[in-house]
């Protein structure tokens, strides 16, 4: 698992990450307490978020003024609101002189205090452009137009209601009914949908009341106010008056013009305006507040997308630490897997939840509860797969055992959230929806089949190594023998030259002599010859050859050579190389004893060593030169060792205290 390190350590990041930014000590609604903290600020903590930007946005007078326009022109999570076109036709009918120069001098005001809002007026002018309306798709747009028209209340209107009112105006359904002495003198009708107004007043009306509803009448045209609650000193201004945006409902005769509202028009109607207000909402409110605000569709996108990078990042960490790891209990490798998707599955869920929804809440306590709920699931899940897994009939049969564990696998995912809805007696109308299907039933099919696709793989490419493996063995096998061959091809010749040179010495001195040598070089050779084809000998046979060449040698010597040889008990049937002893022999007479004046003797022994045989050959003639040794006949024994045993053999030499040459092989071959 030291391998596996990094990856582990990078999960647990994520998910401690992820654990710490979505839970809390003290878990607060920022939503719910930013609406309590405007209303009522004693009801929240002091050192709450929502406490601490609205104590931002009131020490900011800029800030409070465009509060004053998110609270009226927008609806949280939709990017729309309403406005004209920057060039706007203000027609009317039936309109006095009084009313005609009301609606001039709003019109002068309003081009005045909006620069980039420019009003024509057209007085009188009977024009059927009312059939637009107002909602489009980047806004809503009123098209350019206002139009205004004047009735008589007497012809119109009853000036009775069974309903006393006090003086002033009360609004309803889009309209503002004007009172006085308990008695209606006026109407006002705000039609949206085709951007006109219908103003239905009694003609002996107060002149400054006619025109204070005729320019607060054509000031609220100019845009939709949204019913989004109360906000901070925004109804009311000095006096009691209400401001002209600060609500939806309409109040003629009692709204002033105040400097929220003109900051509201001028914004509105700005080139960037709907980049300045973003930039407002991301300065002053935590990101995912803005966004959930500004776009609502948007910032579930947003989610969804930091999810699934999330999800893919953890997928890849995870397949890198627990694909193909062996661990030291085998039900680790379901169990562990478990862990990580109940663990991650969790925290990425209340991740969407705390990306998305602003009065999203947890406790690091419910945190930690569900952490240990994750590891019983997984502990369960993954002991249950594991010995599904172990049945016969899934283990036999390849094809079927792979789709039965997909089938588990999947099943073994679903059943503990069978097993809650079960005991708590749920619906499951409320669990099986479109939104549980995405974000569970896909993902663990998805798992599931992967899964399969990584059985499949590794059963695919575990044959293929096996199938190369054994191609690889026979040609391991064949180069083996032919370098085997190959060796015994040069060590031959070599030794038969040696002897045909002996025995042409002795043919003219010794025919007895002669006719031995010849016959002990027959045996040998019998030996050699009859074996070629096999790569190894025991070392009782080995040494037999040996002996067969010193019996050589030893006529050609005569007294000047003397040998000894000894095998220790029980090892003559341990097989060996051929041919790792008689080079050596030979170079002990060769390079030793035939130097020597003096009689010769050369001492040859088979030990066991533990699980290793050491075979020493000791001569006392003239010592090895310093550095390595070198030749044909002691390559020829590297190669050999090395053919046979790898690393695992080794070939020593020393001169004091007895000239020797040693090799240590193990008892076992490689196979």
């Amino acid at each position: 698992m030291k391998k596996a390190l990094p990856q582990i350590v990078l999960l647990l990041l994520i998910y401690f990450g992820i654990f710490f930014t979505v839970g809390d000590w003290n878990p607060n609604m920022l939503k719910a307490q930013l609406t309590m903290g405007w209303n009522s600020p004693d009801q929240i903590p002091e050192n709450s978020q929502a406490a601490k930007i609205i104590r931002d946005i009131r020490s900011d007078s800029t800030k409070m003024k465009w509060e004053y326009i998110k609270s009226r022109l927008f609806i949280e999570g939709n990017p729309k609101f309403s406005k004209l076109e920057d060039t706007v036709d203000v027609h009317c009918d039936n309109a006095t002189l009084e009313d005609s120069l009301a609606i001039s001098n709003t019109i002068i005001e309003i081009n005045d205090v909006v620069p980039d809002l420019y009003l024509r007026y057209e007085q009188n002018k009977e024009d059927d452009k009312t059939k637009s309306k107002r909602f489009g798709s980047a806004y809503t747009f009123s098209p350019n137009f206002i139009n205004l028209s004047f009735f008589d209340f007497n012809k119109f209107e009853s000036k009775t209601s069974d309903v006393k009112y006090p003086n002033g105006s009360i609004s309803l359904d889009g309209k503002s009914f004007m009172y006085h002495n308990n008695s209606r003198i006026g109407t006002i009708d705000f039609n949206l949908i085709n951007n006109h107004i219908y103003f239905y007043l009694e003609e002996e009306l107060n002149k400054n009341l006619r025109t204070k509803c005729v320019r607060y009448a054509i000031f609220r045209s100019l845009c939709a106010v949204q019913q989004n609650g109360i906000y901070p000193n925004g109804y009311y201004n000095q006096g009691g008056a209400y401001s002209f945006y600060s609500s939806a409902s309409y109040f003629p005769d009692n709204s002033v013009l105040t400097n929220n509202d003109i900051f509201l028009i001028k914004r509105l109607y700005s080139e960037d305006f709907r980049e300045d207000f973003a930039d407002y909402m991301y300065d002053t409110y935590p990101w995912r507040y803005a966004i959930n605000f500004l776009n609502e569709d948007k910032a579930k996108v947003t989610a969804i997308l930091i999810i699934c990078l999330l999800a893919i990042g953890i997928l890849i960490l995870a397949f890198f630490t627990f694909y193909k790891r062996n661990f030291k209990y085998p039900i680790l490798s379901y169990i562990l897997p478990f862990l990580t998707f109940w663990m991650f599955y969790v925290v990425l869920n209340w991740f969407y939840g705390y990306l998305t929804d602003m009065n999203f809440s947890h406790g690091y306590g419910t945190n930690l509860m569900f952490l240990l709920f994750s590891i019983g699931v997984s502990a369960i899940s993954g002991t249950v797969l594991y010995y599904l897994e172990k049945l016969s009939f899934v283990r036999n049969n390849f094809t079927l055992g792979l789709l039965l564990k997909i089938l588990f696998t999947c099943l073994v995912f679903i059943a503990p959230l069978m097993f809650i809805v079960l005991s708590k007696n749920e619906d499951w109308d409320k669990l099986l929806t479109p939104e549980f299907f995405i974000s569970f039933i896909i993902p663990v099919v998805i798992l599931s089949l992967g899964r399969g696709v990584l059985i499949y793989l590794n059963h695919y490419s575990e044959n293929l190594v096996k199938e190369k493996d054994l191609e690889l063995s026979a040609l391991r096998e064949a180069n083996t023998n032919s370098q085997l061959r190959l060796l015994q091809a040069q060590i031959n010749p070599h030794f038969l030259y040696n002897s045909l040179n002996s025995i042409a010495g002795l043919a003219h001195k010794d025919a007895d002599k002669t006719e031995q040598m010849a016959l002990s070089l027959s045996d040998l050779f019998r030996y050699t010859v009859g074996q070629k084809n096999q790569n190894t000998s025991t070392v009782s046979e080995e040494m037999e050859m040996v002996k067969r060449y010193l019996e050589i040698e030893k006529i050609r010597f005569g007294d000047r050579l003397d040998y000894e040889i000894f095998i220790e008990k029980n090892l003559e049937a341990i097989e060996i190389p051929r041919f790792i002893l008689q080079p050596l022999v030979e170079n002990s007479i060769k390079h030793g004893v035939s130097k020597l004046e003096e009689q010769g003797n050369i001492r040859i022994t088979a030990q066991s060593n533990n699980d290793k045989l050491t075979f020493v050959i000791e001569d006392n003639g003239s010592d090895f030169p310093e550095g390595l040794l070198s030749g044909h006949g002691l390559q020829s024994i590297y190669d050999l060792l090395k053919l046979h045993y790898d690393d695992a053999a080794s070939l020593n030499w020393k001169n004091s205290p007895v000239k020797q040459i040693e090799i240590k092989v193990p008892k076992k071959m490689k196979q």
